[in-house]
């Protein structure tokens, strides 16, 4: 099976085999349980210099999609050919009010919904980057998913939008 990304970029996954026959709207994993589909869109990347004196890092931003019968949890995300080191990360509010990363192991998809990966909130930290991201390149993230397995899509580097909070003058550490 292959998901159409943003820009038309399509995503590979490793399905599990199913038994049954499920019909059109549903899935059905080995041993006849419910199963996850996830649809990853919107993808883009933020433009970052390997010489950047705040580090060479960058951040993937997306948003998850199940429509599956069952519940799915992102576990995992690499992006070997760019990055160093690949960690999902979250940003939280500390006790001072300053605006703080760190990693999230696990984010959990309920089956039916969406979770966002945005500027200020959940994302995919690129870290000790390789070579600079320009406007205009484009390099492969694998998210790896706990029932949904490794789906591997293009990432486009985008400019950053005016809306994103992380940039707005407030605080933040990493």
């Amino acid at each position: 099976m292959a998901l159409a990304g943003c820009g038309g970029k399509v995503a590979t996954e490793n399905p599990a085999p199913s038994t049954g026959n499920p019909g059109p709207e549903q899935s059905v994993a080995p041993g006849g349980e419910a199963a996850a589909t996830v649809a990853i869109e919107g993808v883009w990347a933020r433009p970052a210099k390997t010489d950047a004196a705040m580090g060479a890092t960058s951040a993937i931003y997306f948003t998850l999609h199940n429509a599956g019968d069952a519940d799915d949890a992102l576990v995992g995300a690499r992006a070997e050919a760019v990055a160093g080191k690949t960690e999902v990360h979250e940003t939280v509010m500390d006790a001072s009010g300053a605006m703080k990363m760190q990693p999230a192991p696990r984010v959990d998809i309920p089956a039916g919904g969406s979770v966002e990966f945005r500027p200020g909130g959940l994302h995919v930290m690129l870290m000790d980057l390789k070579e600079d991201l320009a406007e205009g390149d484009t390099f492969q993230v694998t998210l790896t998913f706990e029932k949904s397995g490794e789906k591997t899509v293009d990432v486009p580097v985008k400019a950053q939008p005016a809306s994103d909070p992380m940039e707005s003058g407030k605080s933040h550490q990493h």
